[in-house]
């Protein structure tokens, strides 16, 4: 079984270091990890980087612009850029006790979605631990503890005998809940209509039960310590609450605006359209030309890619434009070419900056060093030269003109 592990996150990048830290000292590592971001700063993108190196399973980031709390909205797309059959979702600013991942994957079971429980620590506790960036173990009797201390120690052999007789009713929260894969896409996952702190998670879970999904509750088990924050204002929380309590009555279990206008995007692309669409190359011909002659690569692999390779969410995708090799991370794929201010929301540029300086050289040079004497060049040394800097010097269908990239 796959497992997929989700993190939303908006702006806290301190507390998302914590919950890191928290994933890499887990004694059963997920397959991958989504940080779904929901229009943080560069600093949140400076954190995800720092544990993409660190950590040795995949640390997809998937970032959308700041419109708003749009939290359904990114989880869904946090979801389409995942590939795992099983869903642990958490909160960006929960830390985690080291077996979390493993209770919830030895927890699952066919037909029911899993409910966590947290333990909120104090104002005081969370900002020594944000300060510090470090995970850590808090004590039951710990002064950090500010509510639910009686939640706050783990008894996994209790937990396994009560199994999926524990709590069958109520809904999940959203910072510590898991679930299938297939039956998240049988409701159309989350319903992006919730803008605004406070109902997907219930809708969700609501939605479940009506298509025969069931929960239960992990008996201590499971247990991740949230981090205090202010709570978000909810002036639009009635009219929310109405509008799922209208779906619900009506056995409207599929979301209308959910995983569906996702999915109608690529989740694939070849390569070449994926370079024009991304305003890498002025047209798809040059593009194909650029992978013909050997230019683009994929990923760690050093064996040139053809037109027709697709790439996804998650890749890298090196550009070689001599004498620079550009970089790019592949954040959303779509086959339709991008205005640029849109661009920063599909890839990252990642290229190193030894790459610059080999072109700050190039353009400090402006000449190629010849002895006195030596006369002309001949046309067969005329030939090698122009090889060497023809696609410096003329833009060869270069269209990576933009400089709003991160």
């Amino acid at each position: 079984m796959k497992i997929t592990l989700l993190i939303s996150t908006y702006n806290r990048p301190d507390a998302l270091d914590v919950v890191l830290d928290s994933v890499s000292r887990q004694t059963r590592m997920p397959d991958e990890i989504v940080v779904c971001d929901d229009g943080s700063g560069p600093e949140t993108a400076d954190v995800v980087k720092r544990w993409q190196q660190r950590l040795r399973v995949p640390v997809i980031h998937v970032w959308h612009e700041d419109r708003g709390f749009r939290l359904a909205a990114i989880r869904n797309k946090g979801i389409a850029a995942s590939t795992g059959e099983y869903i642990i979702q958490i909160d960006g600013d929960v830390m985690l006790e080291r077996h979390f991942v493993a209770d919830h994957a030895d927890s699952a079971r066919s037909g029911y979605y899993i409910k966590g429980s947290r333990v909120r620590l104090s104002p005081y506790g969370s900002a020594k631990i944000c300060a510090a960036r470090i995970a850590c173990s808090i004590s039951p009797i710990s002064r950090s503890v500010m509510r639910d201390r009686m939640k706050n120690f783990r008894f996994a052999t209790l937990g396994r005998l009560f199994g999926t007789r524990y709590h069958r009713d109520g809904v999940a929260i959203g910072c510590n809940m898991s679930f299938w894969r297939s039956d998240f896409m049988r409701v159309n996952g989350y319903d992006e209509h919730y803008e605004g702190w406070g109902v997907e998670d219930t809708d969700l879970c609501m939605r479940l039960e009506g298509i025969g999904i069931h929960t239960f509750k992990l008996f201590r088990m499971g247990l991740c310590w949230h981090l205090w924050h202010n709570e978000r204002p909810t002036p639009h929380l009635r009219e929310a609450y109405g509008y799922m309590m209208d779906n619900i009555d009506n056995k409207k279990y599929v979301a209308e605006r959910g995983m569906t206008a996702i999915s109608k995007m690529a989740t694939e692309v070849r390569i070449d359209k994926w370079l024009w669409a991304m305003r890498i190359f002025k047209t798809r011909t040059i593009a194909t030309e650029a992978c013909k002659k050997g230019r683009i690569t994929l990923n760690a692999d050093p064996n040139p890619v053809k037109p027709a390779r697709t790439v996804k969410p998650g890749d890298e995708v090196h550009v070689r434009k001599p004498p620079v090799t550009y970089t790019f991370r592949v954040k959303a794929v779509t086959e339709n070419r991008l205005g640029a201010k849109l661009v920063p929301e599909y890839l990252e540029n990642i290229t190193p900056q030894d790459q610059y300086d080999l072109l700050d050289v190039v353009k400090i040079s402006g000449f190629v060093d010849r002895r006195k004497g030596l006369g002309r060049p001949t046309k067969r040394e005329g030939r090698e030269l122009a090889r060497f800097t023809d696609s410096y010097a003329s833009n060869e269908g270069w269209d990576f003109d933009f400089d709003d990239i991160d």
